[in-house]
């Protein structure tokens, strides 16, 4: 029983001694580039893609494509329709123009008649006095 007791203490002291191997600490020199992508990845969001590749794939799909075509669409009914008001507004201050032009010929203002200046000299009703 006491060699039992003997290789059994040898055995502990042995597994529970301090491992001395020399290995060399790995190093910032010995790492080699990974030859794929290595970009972070919110892994936490819906879909889990990285920004630019969802930007991608949201500009290529069919509904943001239709969406963009009909906003163009709207721009240039809208700048029709504002072409459009400028010129009825045109048209109908020039209509407005050759209006006035019209009353103001027919409707001449009567010519001023000068008068001849008026006299400040009144007869006196004074009489005059006999020296």
């Amino acid at each position: 029983m006491k060699s039992f007791l003997y290789l059994f203490l040898i055995i502990f002291m042995v597994s529970c001694s301090k491992n001395t191997s020399e290995e060399e600490p790995e190093s910032a020199a010995n790492f080699s580039r990974a030859n794929y992508d290595t970009t972070a990845i919110d892994s936490f969001s819906v879909g889990a893609a990285n920004i630019d590749v969802a930007q991608k794939i949201k500009m290529s799909s069919k509904e943001y494509l239709d969406s963009v075509a009909a906003v163009k669409k709207k721009l240039e009914e809208e700048q029709l329709a504002n072409e459009a008001k400028a010129k009825e507004e045109k048209e109908k201050a020039d209509q407005e123009k050759k209006e006035k032009e019209k009353t103001e010929k027919t409707v001449a203002p009567a010519p001023k008649v000068e008068l001849p200046p008026a006299t400040t000299t009144t007869p006196s009703t004074e009489t005059p006095a006999n020296p």
